[in-house]
């Protein structure tokens, strides 16, 4: 048959050649010398023109040897592409067809896309290398007849140079699709936009299992988004070919079954046919028997006896016979009781399985809503937590100036007092040392608040990380749970079609177990779904530990909120009590003032008057020792002062107050 229809192809072959008047290719010629034992043509890479090309088109259109063309790097133009398509719309044998590296243009991808929404054994199709995303329109016939044709299972559109327009129309036409299996769209330039279309299409498309898209520019999470629904449609997928599978052995065996009730019948009729038979012959001979029952009496009563026996076995016949069709009416009946049970069952089967995959999917989107509930209060936390920490930075940095502009006032102020008041220069050097001495211990104390500050921070940092990985944890834990959950279940329903099956050689027990066995699967189905439950209620309860930790964490960021706003309060009480000790500094200064005008004018006394010299010295003197007491007096305040603060930093900050002399 082979050598037959390899033999056909070649007359049709050399025909096309003659009636075009063009010599017949090499390749071919070599092909058919061979034999073609792998049912395939195989022409790629060699030296063919346009008009070789539409004869091996012509004569592929009635051909039934070939299962496979490979015309890739013909240099295949639209005048072939147009004859090969009309000869793929009339082919019934073509599995698989290979026109890589092409120069298919805006006609032949036209008439490519109409021979495909016709042929319906067409298996696999590879166009890649053919630039179609150049040519206008060129992607859209093909895209239109790909929705429209579920027979096709492998599509190769590499390197064509497809953008985001020809992703979304792929897009489009896999939402219609129900047949593609896998789709080849590597090294184009789809983008972002046409992954978004392709993973939108994914959410209506079941049947596509493997997406290439390497080398389109498209972010690692889009790839990954799609990934994770094409597992989806291999396992749905994995399912329903078992679920078909079972359902044709079931069919099978019913089949079987039918059969051998109708050979049984076809038994009963031929029995039926030969007792009609016998009972016409018995006839015949009772009719002999009558003509020649006058010849003598002896022969007469033979003739009855015999005739009475016929009647009886022809009676016992009838009766088995009918018994034969009573029991060929239970069978039926049995048969299609049979039936309606595996039927039933089956139906049953499908519901829980649909059933507990509804409740998986139901319970996996709560526990994926609550984890990105859990991560966005987290974030923001953590974002409170920064704003506060940049709050103190600044708070810190304005304290800094201010101390920064009080130091150059007080140094301003110490040059000015210095040229003005020769005589009390070590006096006022010796205020400016305490001074220098109690601002040193201010910024000491600055510094340990700072310190306390960031511990308190990386307390809180390392608390959230913390709190991340336990919810992390959760989460994992919670998901392997509902995936041995899954995979438990799976294994359950393989061994109850594996015991299904096993238990169909006898019809009447089959009825029975399988009864049984819905019993004890509805049992093992509400206890599975109870175990279920339990584990989401655990992985809730873990949630809920999560939830509360992070209120205890709020809490604690809270209390060193409070703790921060306690410091930056004793921080703008410090510069309060600085300022007073400034303005009391200046009041002495201009007591200072006042008195040495005062002993200028009494000099200026004692100069016009010399009699009372010595009582001016003497109370010159006594203004001195008085004006001692006074700052040894403020000395003392300031230093009460500031060890009263550096004994309460870590309580409430009390409140401080410097007398004025």
């Amino acid at each position: 048959v082979r050598e037959e229809r390899m033999e056909g192809f070649k007359e049709r072959y050399e025909r096309e050649c003659r009636r075009s008047g063009v010599v017949p290719a090499v390749a071919v010629q070599r092909l058919i010398e061979k034999g073609g034992s792998e049912r395939k043509l195989s022409i790629s890479r060699c030296t063919v023109s346009t008009q070789q090309i539409c004869c091996i088109a012509r004569a592929l259109a009635n051909d039934t040897y070939f299962l496979e063309i490979d015309m890739e790097e013909l240099g295949l133009n639209d005048d072939g592409m147009i004859a090969l398509a009309a000869a793929m719309q009339r082919n019934t044998t073509i599995k698989k067809i290979r026109l890589g590296s092409n120069n298919i243009r805006q006609a032949g991808s036209l008439a490519l896309g109409e021979a495909l929404k016709t042929n319906t054994p067409l298996r696999e199709v590879d166009l890649s290398w053919n630039s179609l995303g150049l040519i206008e329109e060129g992607v859209l016939h093909i895209t239109s007849a790909l929705a429209s044709n579920d027979y096709l299972e492998t599509l190769t559109l590499a390197n064509c140079q497809l953008g985001h327009d020809a992703g979304r129309a792929i897009a489009r036409a896999l939402m219609a699709n129900s047949g593609l299996r896998l789709l080849d769209l590597r090294w184009n330039n789809l983008g972002l936009v046409g992954a978004n279309a392709l993973a939108h299409a994914m959410d209506y498309n079941t049947t596509v299992q493997h997406l290439k898209l390497e080398g389109n520019h498209i972010p690692t999470e889009c790839l990954q988004l799609i990934e994770a629904k094409l597992a989806n449609n291999r396992t749905s997928n994995s399912a329903r070919l078992a679920e078909v599978a079972r359902a044709k052995l079931m069919q099978r065996e019913v089949e079987g079954i039918t059969r051998r009730g109708q050979i049984q019948v076809g038994n009963l009729q031929r029995e039926n046919e030969a007792l009609s038979a016998e009972t016409n012959s018995a006839r015949g001979l009772v009719d002999v028997l009558r003509d020649a029952l006058g010849d003598t009496s002896t022969k007469t009563e033979t003739l009855t006896t015999r005739l009475d026996i016929s009647t009886a076995e022809l009676a016992c016949r009838d009766r088995e016979m009918k018994e034969l069709m009573q029991s060929h009416t239970r069978v039926r009946d049995e048969l299609a009781t049979c039936r309606a049970n595996l039927s039933a069952d089956l139906s049953a089967e499908k519901g829980t399985r649909c059933r507990i995959e509804a409740e998986y999917n139901k319970a996996t989107d709560t526990h994926n809503r609550e984890k990105h509930t859990a991560q966005l209060d987290l974030q923001n936390m953590i974002s409170t937590t920064e704003l506060v920490t940049a709050d103190l930075r600044r708070t810190r940095d304005e304290l800094a100036a201010e101390r920064r502009r009080g130091d150059e006032a007080a140094a301003m102020a110490a040059e000015q007092a210095q040229a003005q008041r020769r005589l009390y220069e070590e006096r006022i050097r010796a205020e400016r040392e305490k001074s220098t001495l109690e601002v040193t211990a201010v910024q000491e104390q600055l510094r340990q608040a700072n310190a306390q500050l960031a511990q308190v921070r990386s307390d809180a940092e390392m608390s959230i990380g913390a709190v991340k990985c336990a919810m992390e944890e959760s989460t994992a834990r919670a998901n392997d749970v509902l995936r041995v959950e899954y995979g438990l279940r799976h294994e359950e329903f393989e061994r109850r079609y594996t015991a299904l099956e096993a238990e169909k050689k006898n019809t009447d027990a089959v009825a029975a177990l399988l009864r049984d066995q819905l019993a004890a699967l509805e049992t093992r189905s509400s206890q599975q779904q109870h175990d279920a439950q339990k584990s989401v209620a655990t992985a809730l309860e873990e949630q809920r530990k999560a939830e509360r930790e992070i209120g205890r964490l709020t809490s604690e960021v809270a209390s060193a909120d409070r703790r921060i706003a306690a410091l930056l309060e004793t921080e703008k009480n410090l510069a309060t009590e600085l300022a007073k000790a400034n303005l009391t500094i200046q009041h002495t200064r201009s007591a200072h003032d006042e008195k040495r005008s005062d002993l200028e004018r009494q000099l200026a006394e004692k100069v016009r008057e010399a009699e009372h010299q010595t009582f001016a010295r003497h109370e010159l003197e006594r203004q001195q020792h008085a004006l001692r007491k006074a700052q040894a007096k403020q000395a003392e305040g300031l230093a009460a002062a500031v060890q009263s603060y550096v004994g309460n930093v870590s309580g409430p900050p009390a409140d401080l107050r410097v007398q004025s002399p």
